[in-house]
């Protein structure tokens, strides 16, 4: 019992202080946003994704995806192979009803269907995108018939530059 004035002290376990739930440290890195979305506000990865580091049977800690970890708690496991998919395109959101579990190369279609121009500002249309066979990789094919004429402007020149060189020895 804690007497006035008397500090708190941590509740200790068998090896020092007891560490929170995983759910209570989880439920302190987050917030909602207007789109319904819940966004992580934890460590993030390079790539956008939340960090979350869970504790294992033996007490160390193992560090994975916030959103992978959202989707596990509250619905179940993820099926082997699949990887989680954000209805909402956001990588920072860990709501469970925005995740739901997909094949790599789905999630990858999807998530290139959300863009409908290229990084120059080309439409992605049916006549100006070559897709790769056997893949869902597109290509602007404005933006390669720039590349390939500057590649062969370049070349050109050179050849000009050697053949000027040549004259004047």
């Amino acid at each position: 019992m804690q007497r006035r004035g008397e500090e708190l002290r941590p509740i200790q376990g068998r090896t020092g202080p007891l560490r929170k739930s995983d759910l209570e440290r989880f439920a302190t890195r987050v917030a909602l946003n207007d789109d319904g979305c819940i966004i992580w506000v934890g460590g993030l990865t390079t790539g956008g994704y939340g960090c979350f580091a869970t504790e294992t049977t033996r007490g160390a800690e193992r560090m994975g995806l916030a959103h992978r970890w959202s989707y596990e708690y509250h619905v179940g496991p993820i099926p082997a192979g699949l990887d989680i998919d954000h209805l909402c395109r956001v990588r920072s959101c860990v709501n469970p009803d925005h995740l739901e579990p997909v094949t790599r190369v789905e999630n990858i279609r999807r998530a290139a269907a959300v863009k409908t121009h290229c990084p120059a500002g080309h439409p992605y249309d049916e006549a100006n995108t070559y897709v790769r066979p056997g893949t869902v990789h597109r290509t602007c094919k404005a933006c390669s018939r720039q590349r390939d004429l500057q590649r062969a402007n370049d070349k050109n020149a050179k050849r000009r530059a050697a053949r000027a060189a040549r004259r004047a020895a």
